[in-house]
């Protein structure tokens, strides 16, 4: 969210109870990036998150859900 955009600042906060509600897992980041390890933080998390969506679900190796 853009803290200086009161705009999107408000069109984002409407949208974060519907998507807390209806997420997996949620990831933050928080505070500034000061020294560029936002980005490199956000595409090892987005990695991370293509490899899981890649695994079995625990259906397909037999287990419960």
């Amino acid at each position: 969210i853009n803290r200086k955009d009161q705009e999107e600042k408000a069109d984002q906060i409407q949208l974060m109870g519907e998507i807390y509600n209806k997420a997996t897992r949620v990831l933050v980041w928080l505070g500034e990036d000061t020294n560029g390890e936002a980005e490199l933080a956000l595409n090892r998390i987005r990695s991370i998150a293509l490899a899981e969506d890649n695994l079995p679900s625990s259906r397909t190796r037999g287990g419960a859900q």
